[in-house]
């Protein structure tokens, strides 16, 4: 005699599927089916696909590092060059001003001559009394030369 269960699909459902039945054990050393070669080419190219993926990756990932390094570098040697800029500017700061301050107290020399010069020559403003002659001296003479070569013997020659 058939159940009132068994006849709805063994779960007490009118419309549901049946149950298929339970498959036998797997012998885990038994042959396995080889797949078919559209399978193992789609398989091959994927590895492939994969490897090369993680190739180019790993390279990117490389440039990437050498990019870094050398805009490092590059930021390192514009920093040195805007510190010897600053170093530059300083220094020809300091020029500048060392020559502003001689071009001045030249001109201020030159002024003072120029009053010097106009008061001596204005005989009204004179109140000094005239000075006197200077003795003038002869054009120097010339060195004795063989008196210099006796001196120079006596010096270096052994004794």
């Amino acid at each position: 005699m058939l159940s009132i269960n068994s006849a709805r699909g063994g779960n007490g459902k009118a419309n549901a599927a049946p149950i298929p039945p339970p498959t036998p054990p797997v012998n885990e050393y038994a042959p396995r089916p080889k797949p078919s070669e559209p399978h193992r080419l789609g398989v091959a190219t994927i590895q492939a696909v994969d490897q090369i993926t993680e190739i180019s990756a790993s390279e990117v990932e490389k440039l990437a590092e050498q990019v870094e390094a050398a805009a490092h570098e590059t930021a390192e040697g514009l920093r040195e060059c805007a510190r010897r800029m600053r170093v530059c500017g300083v220094n020809a700061n300091e020029r500048l001003a060392n020559f502003v301050r001689v071009a001045t107290t030249c001109n201020d020399a030159a002024r003072m001559m120029l009053a010097s010069v106009e008061h001596r020559d204005d005989p009204g403003q004179r109140d000094d009394p005239p000075r006197p002659a200077v003795e003038q001296i002869g054009p120097p003479r010339p060195p004795d030369l063989a008196a210099l070569a006796a001196e120079i013997r006596e010096t270096i020659a052994p004794r």
